[in-house]
């Protein structure tokens, strides 16, 4: 492959992606919630929108799984819906909020959390 071909090939996937589509997004499967198995542990949901395909719920996933007490954050853009298994009390819904917000900036995504599942 030439470098020019390599370069439109970027160009193309970068404007894909500007243009608010996804890369490499993998087939959809379905996400269930998390189970409680402890004492402590409860399941909570809170309605996140702006999701789009599989790579949105990871970065979701992944900044949700990191809070306090969290210990299994799991999205699914289908539902609109993040379920997160907590062994304690569960972060504040600011406090999801700030992550989700975060995490719109930091992928530029239209993600926002609109209130409790």
């Amino acid at each position: 492959m030439t470098h020019s071909a390599k370069y439109f090939g970027c160009c193309l996937m970068g404007l894909g992606l500007l243009l608010g589509g996804c890369s490499s997004d993998k087939p959809e499967a379905e996400v269930t919630p998390p189970t409680a198995t402890g004492p402590n542990e409860k399941v909570v949901s809170f309605k996140v929108t702006g999701m789009t395909c599989s790579n949105c719920e990871g970065h979701i996933n992944e900044k949700l799984a990191s809070l306090d007490n969290v210990k299994v954050a799991r999205a699914s853009r289908k539902k609109d819906l993040v379920w997160l298994l907590v062994d304690g009390d569960a972060p504040t819904e600011d406090t999801v909020a700030a992550a989700v917000d975060e995490v719109a900036k930091e992928q530029g995504g239209k993600y926002q959390l609109v209130g409790k599942g």
